[in-house]
């Protein structure tokens, strides 16, 4: 149950924010989101995350880097402010055109005492089942930048993954990520009827009868330290459906530091042969091998080593749940094909494009599961197929 303070903060939230009422709205289907992965798309890179604390109302939780909003150029006074305009829609689908509910708010950050982020708290009334997205819109008041975001409201449930939060030690700021470190600790809040969670270390392996090798039932209370590396679910009973998923990694993770990281991506870019073969060396010199033989020249080497982690790196800080980003399907689209041109949000999904001719773009629908909080490919076709091997073979013949 969440606790009393935190139910008036919500409130107040709402009580300031909620107005109902019905505009002309673009349908979000219309519009392009590619932003929302290519950070050189937008001056404004927010990070967020939905809390679902009763069966009609939600806390939004909005992060968003000092840096990225424009304080006014007389530096040398402390009391310079920044202003960002934070405004809200609900939708009951994509292609609406009108939105259910709305509202606007402005919040000021004083350049004194420095921070590194900008955090807001907002309460948000929906319907039960009706409204199923909220997108919220950020301007920044003096540079009027912008950038939006397109958030899924899940069907309630105990399992929701909406119904979870996590908090590293004593932060009053829930996590907006699905990752941690070796022996870091979590204390996790649960805003639906239950005493206890139920943490299990999964053994990612499809052959094995029972899917995982350790479990632990924790009072609500607890703070839940992960001992060992791997993926892990946290959930209100004992399925594995819903709840909360962390992918448990080294300190230096979602980076690749060092020849051991560096070289399972490249798992992507060779077959079971070829992979057989690199792992019979050490790390180091799979992984310079594997480059120097892709590329012509050391600097090319370079140059494709950079681009190539950069990739995996964006997408384990973007896609990663139980598993690190660059495995999942859209890591992998990420990692092989690069950044998409257009992204578009479906009622079940969403679909990339990418260039292919001067005027035609190629589609890779993704199904999005609630269950695990992951998008899944939903295409398995010849031109699909060849545009993958395409980026691949580029890759080994050391273009990008």
């Amino acid at each position: 149950m969440i606790s009393k303070g935190f139910k008036i903060i919500a409130a107040l939230a709402v009580i300031t924010l909620f107005v109902a009422c019905g505009q002309y709205y673009q349908r979000i289907s219309e519009r392009n989101f590619a932003h929302i992965y290519n950070p050189m798309l937008t001056d404004i890179h927010p990070v967020s995350k939905l809390l679902r604390v009763a069966p009609d109302s939600s806390v939004l939780y909005l992060r968003i880097p000092v840096n990225d909003i424009t304080f006014p150029e007389f530096r040398r006074r402390d009391d310079q402010v920044a202003g960002v305009k934070i405004e809200y829609f609900l939708v009951d689908s994509v292609g609406a055109e009108m939105w259910r509910d709305s509202s606007a708010l402005t919040f000021l950050k004083p350049q004194k005492p420095a921070t590194t982020y900008m955090q807001f708290v907002l309460g948000i009334n929906h319907h039960v089942d009706s409204a199923r997205f909220l997108e919220y819109q950020l301007t920044d008041v003096l540079s009027g930048a912008q950038t939006n975001e397109v958030l899924r409201i899940l069907p309630d449930s105990k399992s929701n993954i909406q119904r979870y939060a996590s908090y590293f030690n004593d932060e009053n700021y829930p996590l907006i990520r699905h990752f941690a470190g070796i022996n870091d600790s979590v204390r996790v809040l649960y805003t639906g009827d239950a005493d206890s969670l139920w943490l299990f270390h999964l053994t990612n392996n499809t052959k094995d009868a029972v899917p995982f090798d350790h479990f632990e039932k924790h009072a609500l209370s607890d703070f839940i330290h992960f001992d060992r590396p791997g993926s892990f679910v946290l959930n209100s009973d004992s399925t594995f459906d819903g709840g909360l998923r962390y992918f448990v990694g080294e300190k230096e993770f979602p980076m690749i530091k060092h020849a051991e990281q560096m070289l399972y991506p490249i798992r992507l870019l060779v077959n079971a042969e070829e992979w057989q073969e690199l792992n019979q060396f050490s790390p180091k010199r799979a992984v310079d091998t594997f480059w120097l033989v892709a590329a012509p020249n050391t600097e090319a080497a370079r140059q494709l080593i950079q681009v190539f982690y950069n990739r995996v790196q964006l997408a384990n800080i973007k896609f990663s749940n139980h598993r690190e980003g660059w495995k999942t399907d859209m890591g992998k689209t990420m990692v092989i094909n690069g950044l998409p041109d257009e992204v578009e949000i479906t009622d079940t999904g969403q679909c990339w494009y990418y260039f292919i001719e001067k005027n035609e773009k190629l589609q890779i629908p993704f199904l999005y599961n609630p269950a695990q909080d992951d998008y899944l490919i939903r295409r398995n076709d010849t031109l699909l197929n060849k545009f993958m091997l395409f980026h691949i073979n580029g890759w080994r013949r050391g273009k990008y």
